[in-house]
This record gives structure tokens, sequence and C-alpha cells, in this order.
């Protein structure tokens, strides 16, 4: 009776994976060190900027995950297949969790900064990344696992086993790689198959993703959805940014007004660089999908920015009156990102 090899230790497994997954946190890090010298951005190229970041991320994290399921396939000795699926479902997991903690914390370190401008916790960038790249980083590791147990069952040679008749442990070994690479085989179609049945990317439609909305009857349900994703992955908070800074404007002006004698309006600059920042991230992220919505949230960026640097330099240098011309602007900004969260409302109800 031939007895069964045993199995390898699960250090042969886990020691690669966990080191993967410590690469694709690291690699996600240097991503966003990377993407922080883009900055500033050209004004409407938020969404491309922001789809960058996203394919970026999935990048990093597949590789570092297809290289713990090479390492442990070829450390395993016996049994590669099911040692490089612990290692690259490790790899994974730890991979993607340190890249969402990496992008929640965007903001809180000056060098790492991608997409916000404030210190987090943000999940507009990694609750995007959990709803889109989750399953396809999980199934790419499924694949890296296969495709590294075929390359090392092929390159390896199988060790004479003097019980068994010559050469029958290498055909064995050469089927199973054959079987596992029809494995993935089957997994790549699968997924070619599902991509297409999404419909396929093609440069123009690429092209039509980034170009201006062009007005069609949408039915109300997809125009619901668009309008709540609009919301959910970064429009509330940049609007609840918005009203927190305009209130501490407002109750800035109510003290000055208050004051007698001299008046110091140095409290201001606070609130009007934080309306200038405000402004920025907004025209990074992406149009409102809702065309009236939108003019009016153009202008609220324009006025903002506008009424943010005029302020800035009437308390620097500048006259009084430019100082009141961007009083009005700021208020006249508060009031067009209004118009676009009623409108927004009113479409919604």
């Amino acid at each position: 009776m031939v007895s069964a090899p045993p199995l390898p230790p699960l250090r042969r497994a886990l020691l690669p994976g966990l080191a993967g997954g410590v690469v694709a946190g690291a690699s996600v890090v240097g991503l966003q060190a990377y993407l922080h010298t883009w900055r500033p951005l050209p004004p409407g190229s938020g969404a491309l900027f922001a789809l960058t970041y996203q394919t970026g991320t999935f990048a990093v994290v597949v590789a570092a995950t297809v290289m713990a399921a090479f390492v442990a396939a070829g450390w395993a000795g016996r049994y590669p297949l099911p040692v490089a699926l612990v290692a690259a479902q490790t790899a994974a997991m730890l991979g993607f969790a340190l890249a969402l903690t990496a992008m929640s914390a965007d903001g809180c370190v000056e060098s790492l900064r991608v997409m916000e401008s404030t210190c987090g916790p943000h999940f507009t960038m990694s609750g995007l990344a959990l709803l889109t790249l989750l399953a396809p980083v999980f199934v790419v590791a499924a694949i890296a696992a296969f495709a590294a147990a075929a390359v090392v069952a092929i390159v390896r040679r199988a060790p004479a086993v003097p019980a068994r008749a010559p050469g029958r442990p290498a055909v064995r070994r050469r089927v199973v790689a054959v079987l596992c690479v029809a494995g993935v085989a089957v997994s790549a179609s699968g997924l070619a198959l599902w991509d297409q049945s999404r419909g396929e990317a093609s440069d123009d439609k690429v092209a039509q993703m980034f170009a201006a909305p062009v007005v069609a009857q949408l039915p109300a349900r997809t125009r619901a959805a668009q309008q709540a994703a609009w919301k959910r992955f970064g429009g509330f908070d940049l609007n609840q940014r918005l009203l927190d800074t305009m209130t501490r404007h407002s109750e800035t002006l109510q003290t000055l007004g208050s004051a007698t004698g001299p008046v110091d309006f140095s409290p201001l600059r606070t609130s009007c660089a934080e309306f200038g920042q405000i402004a920025r991230d907004a025209q990074r992220y992406f149009r409102i999908p809702d065309e009236v919505a939108q003019q009016h949230w153009s202008r609220f960026t324009a006025l903002a920015n506008r009424g943010s640097a005029n302020c800035l330099a009437a308390l620097e240098t500048g006259p009084d009156r430019l100082l009141l011309r961007s009083l009005e602007e700021l208020t006249n900004a508060a009031s067009e990102a209004n118009s676009a969260l009623d409108r927004l409302s009113r479409i919604s109800a």
C-alpha cells in the first residue's frame, strides 16, 4: 500500500500570501504618492483621474496577488494548486483591505493626497472600489493560482517513485498541468463572455464616457440611480462641507458686523480659503447627472473659485471694494449650489 505524500506546511501558503498583501498595500501608497504629483488637475478631468486611480489600485493589488501565487506554488513542493490558492486569496484579501484603508484615509498625509483635501475617513473612492473591484480581484487571484500551479507542474521534474512504473508520474503531472491550463482558459472565457454581455469597451465608448452629456430621454429609474450615486459617492459630502463653511462664514460676518471701531477682517481668511478648496474638489468630482443642476453647479464652482481668490487678495493687499465684491460672489456661489441641490431634490421626489 502506497501512502499519500504529506501535505505541505500551512506557512508555505500563508507567508507568501501575507507578504503579497503587504506589498499590495505598500504599492497603493506608492501609487497615491505618484498621483499626488498630478495635482492640481485641469478642469473637467476629475472623472478620468478617478478612473486612473481605481485602475491603478486594481493593477497593483492584482500584481502582488499573482506574485504571491507563483511564489507559493514554487515553494509548495507537492500540491502546488491548493497552496497557491490559499496564498493568492490571502494576498488579495489583505492587499484589498489595506488599499481600502489607504483610500479612506486620503487627505491625512499631504504628500499622499489624491482626491480629498481634508483628513478622512472618506468613503467616496473606497466605496466605489468595494463595489467595482472586489469581485474581479478575487477572481483574478483564483486564476493566478491555477496558472501558477500549471507552470510549476510543467517546469518541475517529477521525482522518481520506485514503487510505480517509470514515466507514469511525469505523464500524470502533465495531465494535471493540462487540466489546470484548461481551468484557466475556462475562467478567462467566462470573464470574456461576461464582459461582452455588458458591452464591449471600444474607444468610442470610452470617449463617450467623458464627453459632455447628450440630452436623451432616460427611464426614471435610471435617472434616479444616477442621482443617488452622485450624492452617495461624494456629492453629499461636498455639499455638507459647503454648508459647514457657509455657516462659519456667516457667523464670522455677523461677529464683524456687530463690532465697534476699526474692523479686522482677517478672520474671514479661513472660510474664504475653504470656499476655494471646496470648489476645486467639486471640479474634480463627477458631473451631476442632470443638465439643469449641472449648470447651477458649474456656476457655483466658477463663483466660489473667483470669490475665494478675490477675498484672499483683498485681505492681503486689496481695497475694500474687492473684499465686498468677493463676499457677494461667495454668497452667489452658495445660492447656485443650493439651486443645484433643490433641482436634484425636485426631480428625485
